[in-house]
């Protein structure tokens, strides 16, 4: 394989790559023959259709794939060998295909700028202690219990003495619906949920204290 460099900018390079015919060709045989497994051709049995057939009727597919299988190969071995680093995907140029002839084209490739880091051994770091309190350990394992906490409906039982309550249900005017957590509840609020149940509706109203919230 032939390569030419050239340097357009400090990060800019060119390549020209030439591969030669008999690599071509081996790889043109190889794709028209993966192309004769598959293709069904008037007056011909499947897999006996003749390579010379199989290269004109699907001329542009099998060049296509040649060069999708040829040209990443070649300049991946040509940076490699000049141990040039590329940002960006090469620009591929004025590819030129036939049989029984090289494959050539033209990369324009994008590169890191070539910079000196200085004497690294004058460089001193410290690494700072962090210490883990019992306190900040309890702290994360709340907030991991609540994270993980679920709000399941009580059925089945009526409720007794001061619990989590659970949803309530009745009517007064419309309506309503309280899911209450597990939280100080006045005292007056308790006696309306003690032996209810879930679905009870009780025809009562309630005026909760105003110094209750």
């Amino acid at each position: 394989m032939k390569t030419e460099f050239q340097d357009v900018s400090e990060t800019q390079k060119k390549i020209t790559i030439e591969i030669p015919s008999d690599i071509v060709d081996a790889e043109i045989d190889r794709v028209a023959k993966g192309y004769s497994k598959q293709a069904r051709l008037p007056g011909f049995r499947p897999g006996k259709v003749p390579s010379n057939i199989i290269k004109q009727r699907f001329r542009e597919q099998i060049h296509h794939d040649v060069m999708h299988d040829l040209i990443p190969r070649a300049v991946e071995e040509a940076l490699q060998e000049r141990g040039i680093e590329p940002v960006a995907t090469p620009d591929i140029k004025d590819v030129s295909l036939r049989e029984g002839e090289p494959l050539k084209f033209t990369a324009d490739i994008e590169t890191v700028p070539a910079f000196d880091p200085g004497d690294l051994s004058t460089i001193s770091l410290r690494q700072e202690s962090s210490t883990v309190t019992d306190d900040a350990i309890e702290k994360t394992l709340d907030r991991l219990r609540e994270r993980a906490a679920k709000h399941e409906t009580v059925e089945g039982r009526p409720i007794a003495s001061i619990e989590p309550i659970p949803t309530a249900k009745w009517t007064t005017t419309k309506e309503c619906r309280w899911s209450l957590a597990q939280r100080v509840i006045h005292p007056a609020s308790i006696r309306i949920f003690l032996g209810s149940t879930q679905e009870m509706r009780k025809p009562s109203s309630f005026t909760s204290p105003r110094s209750t919230r």
